[in-house]
């Protein structure tokens, strides 16, 4: 079995229940992470199926990360993945309000960083923000993908007011990621009532079973399509202020460099719709939460 460094904190019970658990379950092309978090809670995985690697989470969060599930896509070949499939299943409490993260279309998560809430004498006792990692994260800047229970993505700094510091928030920060040639295929850790602790586990870039290619680009040529991503080749994105995709084709008209687009519905990668511009024409994939399109051939000036 290839296994990373795992800490598992808490009583002598616990960590033997969870050692007992991976050696029964996990395959033995796994690698797993360290858990970070409190020593509360039960144990527990949730893993993607066979070929299938993590692409985003979906959560409830309030005070605290309340309760965590997967959201998988099959892997296309390429670093790439398929459509995804939200894993209805979720682990932890009944508490706070949904949120979604998930990696750019196409992408598998590489990682992910815990902040953690303090309490009971304890440097980590919950899981406070998930900040998801994926291959195009420019990891020297916070990542802008994240579970969060209302302080934003990335490290959380002490508050302060003025050169006075008032009350400081010191939470413990972690980064998880996979080794360089794996991607996420689940998530393990502890929870009850909330999310107590998180680590990845991590599998090679190599689906069990023969995969699917993405779909011929001569196959596409269409200037409006819904449930087809274009992932790759993207030169800019913009958060978009309505719900229509044709305001994403429409930016992509005016732009010279723009060869195609693909638009993301509102939820997926924030708040709001997002609009990929394109250099190339990519693959294409089949996705039900986006709608993709070719600029014609020649320039088109929208008024």
């Amino acid at each position: 079995m290839k296994q990373g460094k795992s800490i598992l904190h808490g009583g002598a019970a616990f960590a033997l229940a969870a050692a007992v658990m991976v050696i029964l379950i996990w395959p033995s092309y796994a690698t797993m992470t360290e858990i970070k978090g409190g020593p509360g809670g039960g144990a527990y995985n949730l893993t993607c199926p066979a070929g299938q690697f993590l692409v985003g989470l979906h959560a409830r969060a309030g005070g605290w990360v309340d309760a965590v599930g997967i959201i998988c896509a099959p892997y296309a070949g390429a670093n790439r993945v398929g459509d995804i499939n939200r894993d209805p299943r979720m682990t932890g409490g009944k508490g706070g309000g949904p949120q979604e993260a998930y990696c750019p279309p196409g992408e598998p998560l590489t990682g992910i960083g815990l902040a953690h809430t303090r309490g009971n004498g304890l440097d980590r006792q919950f899981v406070n923000t998930i900040d998801v990692f994926c291959p195009s994260t420019d990891m020297n800047q916070i990542t802008k993908r994240c579970i969060s229970s209302g302080e934003g993505c990335g490290s959380i700094p002490p508050k302060r007011a003025g050169d006075i510091v008032t009350r400081v928030f010191d939470y413990k920060y972690d980064q998880l990621m996979c080794p360089p040639e794996e991607r996420a295929t689940g998530i393990q850790g502890a929870s009850g009532s909330a999310v107590d602790s998180m680590g990845l586990i991590c599998g090679p870039m190599k689906a069990s079973a023969p995969a699917p290619a993405p779909a011929p680009v001569s196959g596409f040529n269409s200037s409006f399509e819904p449930g087809i991503d274009l992932p790759g080749s993207d030169y800019r994105n913009v958060a978009m202020n309505d719900n229509y995709p044709s305001t994403c084709r429409d930016l992509c008209q005016k732009e010279d460099r723009c060869k195609s687009w693909t638009w993301v519905k509102a939820g997926l990668q924030g708040k709001k719709p997002m609009c990929w511009l394109k250099t190339a024409i990519p693959g294409a994939l089949k996705n039900s939460d986006t709608v993709s399109g070719v600029k014609p051939v020649g320039r088109v000036i929208v008024h």
